[in-house]
């Protein structure tokens, strides 16, 4: 593939030699991301070998080149500074996977080994984090079979992936969990919520856990979703009681109206289970491996603990049947129950960590999920730098923006009033009044306008907030809201 700056073009052509030649290693072609200024190609430039499934070598992209495609017009403009910050942190951040030979993105029982396509092609498009980066390179594939670009367009999936060797009396196997993160309505904490019209739930993640006993004729695993996955045990992690309980109650009559409804089963946050209505049952050993988990605040530890659980079970089930494990007995009195147990720990860290962000990085890049709206195509940069400026300016009202340094400049005054050597011995008093009940009625109106001051997603700011404004079908009525919480607390998932 050759790279014309000149002329902000790729063909696939011979290179002409050149003195001024240099060369680096290139794992893979992450895509081609349009910026307000320019073109920027996203390459793989270190990888971390990570397992070997079926043969086939699967690696962690570790690093990554940022080149533009030509020289952009304006290099040192703010907007686009802020957006190339965005995309260096979701490559810092993120937790990248691929493989040359085997598509991540497709789960066991779904992959074709006799499939001749490109692995492009193959691929689970959800779960193909980095298509719309491969747009440019798809529509040359497509447009002209002398630029077919296939050998360039690495689908790289976005979650976890961990496989590791291990034994239960004397007897190998492999263990392998997967998590695949949806690249549609994908957010984070918060700004990403609910499902769209297309039945695209927010940060959706599919946990594949595999056994493999022999890999050429082990049994092939089932995993989460209805249509897609056939009959499902819904999980709902939502909380019993306070402002989340309106959501729980329209989740279940929601359930209760589908044609061949799932079975339903209620696990407050806590882990106890409890029956609400006849259609919800507790969930038992003997249940199929197929479960669908839903928590208002996605994706934390209960999650998890649920989640892993459910595998537990099903994973003695499945070594009960190989005749690895003995009738009645569990992994919990086994040598592999650490391996389980750091092995979920692991997915748990990864999962979560692109849900909620980590505390040492600025809100801005990892709780806003303006990263994942940048890199997933759900919003697109417009070409004129100038326009994009206007993602910098702050539009809220002047006396928004002015009470917080009203607030800190007082407590500078009161500070200075109780520090500085006084040249009087007149009282200060009055002094210190006038400035606590400045500092006082900031305090009051910032709390008062507390959404004001919110770190919103900048890039898709309008369609968060018609998220989480949202007053239309499926909305709980203000009246059933228990402890007089609004409405509004309540129509954030549904």
């Amino acid at each position: 593939m050759v790279v014309h700056s000149l002329y902000d073009e790729l063909t696939l052509s011979q290179c002409t030699a050149t003195r001024d030649r240099s060369t680096r290693a290139i794992y893979g072609v992450l895509g081609i991301l349009s910026l307000s200024a320019c073109d920027y190609l996203i390459l793989i430039t270190a990888r971390e070998r990570r397992g070997l499934i079926f043969g086939h070598i699967v690696y962690r992209a570790t690093d990554f080149a940022i080149l533009p495609i030509a020289p952009p017009p304006a290099p040192d403009h703010p907007a686009e500074r802020h957006l190339l910050a965005l995309v260096r942190t979701h490559l810092k951040t993120g937790a990248f996977w691929f493989s040359y030979g085997w598509d991540l993105t497709t789960r066991l029982q779904n992959q074709r080994p006799n499939d001749t396509r490109p692995l492009w092609e193959q691929a689970t498009d959800r779960f193909f984090w980095n298509k719309y980066l491969h747009t440019r390179l798809i529509d040359m594939s497509h447009s002209d079979s002398s630029q077919d670009c296939s050998e360039y367009i690495l689908p790289v999936l976005y979650g976890s992936f961990d496989i590791r060797p291990a034994a239960i009396h004397s007897n190998p196997f492999l263990f392998c969990l997967i998590s695949r993160r949806s690249r549609f309505r994908a957010g984070t904490r918060y700004f990403a919520r609910g499902i769209d019209s297309q039945g695209n739930v927010a940060n959706f993640n599919e946990t594949e856990q595999l056994v493999l006993v022999n890999p050429s004729t082990s049994q092939p695993p089932d995993v989460f979703s209805y249509s897609t996955y056939g009959d499902t045990v819904l999980v709902n992690l939502v909380n019993q009681v306070g402002y989340e309980m309106p959501v729980k109650d329209a989740f279940e009559r929601a359930i209760e109206e589908v044609t061949d409804a799932p079975t339903l089963t209620v696990v407050d946050a806590a882990g106890s289970k409890m029956v609400s209505t006849s259609r919800v049952r507790l969930l038992t050993p003997s249940e199929p491996a197929r479960h669908r988990a839903d928590k208002l605040h996605g994706l934390s530890g209960p999650y998890n603990v649920v989640q892993s659980t459910i595998a537990k079970g099903v994973l003695e089930k499945q070594l009960r049947s190989v005749g690895i494990l003995e009738e009645g007995e569990e992994i919990q009195d086994t040598e592999f129950m650490p391996i389980f147990r750091n092995v979920w720990a692991d997915h748990a860290d990864y999962v979560s960590n692109a849900y909620s962000g980590s505390g040492a990085l600025k809100a801005d890049f990892t709780r806003t999920g303006d990263a994942f709206d940048l890199m997933t195509g759900s919003w697109v940069a417009r070409r004129t730098p100038l326009l994009s400026a206007a993602l910098l300016i702050d539009k809220r009202p002047l006396l928004i923006r002015s009470m917080p340094h009203v607030a800190g400049f007082s407590i500078f005054m009161i500070l200075a009033g109780l520090t500085l050597p006084r040249t009087s011995e007149y009282s200060l008093v009055y002094y210190h009044l006038i400035w606590f009940t400045f500092l006082i009625l900031s305090i009051l109106f910032i709390q008062a306008h507390g959404t004001a001051y919110v770190a919103w997603p900048r890039l898709n700011a309008s369609a968060v907030r018609d998220v989480l404004e949202y007053d239309g079908p499926g909305t709980v009525p203000s009246n059933t809201v228990a402890d007089g919480q609004e409405a509004r607390e309540s129509r954030w998932v549904m």
